[in-house]
């Protein structure tokens, strides 16, 4: 759904990858340039990931068969990893992040976030953040917060379309939760006319979302977002419940 804003993807088994590794991967990057309408994953590239991940500690970034073989392996064959599959998606556009966190299904904090470098084993490093959109615009987005403001427009859109869907999956919302949109701008060569991994001044802004974060996620330091989240779950614990205790705070 395209409302959704959600980078394509493919899921892969973890018993096709013991088997064949490397096969694996050719499937992989063959189903997802089905998906992507054709364009290459050679320019950007992708990364694959568990369906869970504390701050990208397992998002693998990779160019080739090759390096997605190795990076699958990884995945599946660290310690404590029984998961029975892994995402492959494709690398979207990314500048920077954008990070909300909502309360009873309004959005209480907005930060932005950067990682700065991706190690050599395609590994996300050098971690910023900053609660400034004029910072951020200046570091990280070529000064453009008229941009930055669009693109939260568009986020906040996609954040109520998750809402519904969340109606799908249970009878409330959750009473918080944190979402997690990668910005970026589409370049020439994403276009097929030319060039390198840099986005342009003038290219197309993009916003996909990177992350659902459930109930235990990072605040990563905003203000008394504490102080809103903890009650926010205790009216939704006691929101079906009653007791004869006049002093119970969740039944108030």
């Amino acid at each position: 759904h395209s409302k959704l804003r959600l980078p394509k993807c493919v899921k892969i088994n973890r018993a096709s990858v013991m088997t064949n590794p490397r096969g694996s991967a050719d499937r992989a990057i063959a189903n997802l340039e089905k998906l992507m309408n054709g364009r290459s994953l050679a320019t950007l590239g992708g990364v694959t990931k568990l369906g869970y991940s504390w701050e990208a500690m397992d998002v693998r970034t990779f160019k080739g068969a090759n390096v997605l073989s190795q990076q699958l392996t990884d995945l599946f064959y660290q310690n404590g990893c029984y998961v029975e599959s892994v995402l492959v998606q494709e690398r979207v556009p990314n500048s920077f992040e954008m990070r909300f966190i909502t309360v009873k299904d309004e959005v209480k904090h907005v930060i932005y976030t950067h990682f700065g470098a991706v190690s050599a084993d395609g590994l996300f490093r050098d971690f910023e953040r900053t609660e400034n959109r004029n910072e951020a615009a200046a570091k990280w987005f070529n000064n453009d917060s008229e941009a930055i403001m669009k693109a939260e427009k568009l986020a906040r859109d996609c954040i109520a379309q998750w809402q519904l869907w969340f109606l799908t999956e249970n009878e409330f919302t959750p009473p918080a939760i944190r979402f997690d949109f990668i910005v970026g701008r589409r370049n020439n060569d994403q276009c097929g006319l030319s060039g390198v991994d840099k986005a342009v001044a003038d290219g197309e802004l993009t916003v996909h979302l990177g992350e659902l974060c459930e109930l235990g996620f990072s605040i990563m330091g905003m203000k008394n977002a504490e102080h809103e989240i903890f009650p926010a779950i205790a009216d939704a614990i006691g929101q079906d419940r009653t007791c004869s205790e006049p002093t119970c705070v969740l039944c108030k």
